[in-house]
């Protein structure tokens, strides 16, 4: 996986390549979640707090050739008081 720091263009997807898209952003929303909630396993209940640290994958978009896939990670800097938002491709084959 690799963090792009121009933009992706919309490209016709296939239905194969969206389902791959969907399979892997999915996985990778499921480790991005994991992350904070398992620190916070201990016992204490969920917060606003909580919700504001996870990271948001959105945008996914297939490439042409249906080997890679760009998405956008959107993370909350609370201390600076906004968000940061990157653009990641992860190979699919």
């Amino acid at each position: 996986m690799h963090c792009l720091n121009g933009a992706a263009s919309r490209v016709a997807r296939s239905p194969v390549a969206l389902a791959r898209a969907v399979l892997a952003a999915g996985a990778l929303v499921l480790v991005l979640v994991a992350q904070p909630v398992r620190a916070e396993a201990g016992g204490s209940p969920f917060t606003i707090q909580d919700l504001v640290r996870l990271r948001r994958v959105s945008g996914p978009v297939v490439s042409p050739d249906g080997r890679h896939v760009v998405f956008e990670v959107r993370e909350t800097d609370v201390p600076a008081n906004r968000g940061r938002t990157h653009l990641w491709m992860l190979d699919l084959t």
